[in-house]
């Protein structure tokens, strides 16, 4: 059985977790080997609308997708 995968996705405007920090998480899950997937959506503040948004949603279904 495959270990699971992870999805991070911080919010360029993010005023809560500084952007390193999703950084440096990506960074230790791939040095473990983990199978992690980042991205950074720009116009998009801590867990708010743009994350919602049309981008967003896709991306995420994509990356369920390729792993379902």
């Amino acid at each position: 059985m495959a270990p699971p995968s992870s999805l991070i996705m911080h919010g360029g405007r993010d005023q809560l977790v500084p952007f390193n920090q999703r950084c440096r998480l990506y960074a230790t899950l791939k040095s473990l080997g983990k199978d992690v997937t980042f991205y950074k959506l720009d116009n998009t503040c801590h867990a708010c609308y743009g994350f919602r948004s049309t981008r967003a949603l896709r991306l995420v279904f994509d990356w369920l997708s390729d792993r379902l």
